[in-house]
């Protein structure tokens, strides 16, 4: 999570704070469902653009149609998109390696003016 800093704080006006009504809907799921591209052209179907920034009303965000399968049911979708994020971001990772990797064999054959054997 985040990490925490002492202080006073205050949120922007523009800021609208969600409560998920815990006994219907995770959090997490939520948040997915919200950010998927039916979330985000639901968002986009009602909001205005104002200085390059969405912007929803609490009323129009109570009127978002979110799925609820049961609570167990959405635990799993967030696990598994939990997994497959966490394996794209190996394979990113892994992609990077060898992008490195054969930058360094490039430039060595541009050095030392040898082929690749």
């Amino acid at each position: 999570m985040f990490g925490q800093s002492s202080g006073a704080y205050v949120f922007a006006s523009y800021l609208i704070r969600i409560r998920i009504r815990t006994d219907l809907a995770l959090p997490e799921f939520v948040s997915l469902v919200l950010n998927s591209p039916i979330g985000r052209e639901q968002i986009n179907a009602v909001s205005r653009q104002i200085i390059g920034q969405a912007n929803i009303n609490s009323q129009e965000l109570r009127e978002l149609r979110i799925p609820l399968p049961s609570l167990t049911e959405q635990a799993e979708i967030v696990r598994r998109f939990d997994d497959a994020r966490a394996g794209i971001e190996k394979q990113l990772e892994l992609a990077s390696h060898r992008e490195e990797e054969l930058t360094r064999v490039i430039e060595t054959a541009v050095v030392t003016g040898r082929g690749l054997d």
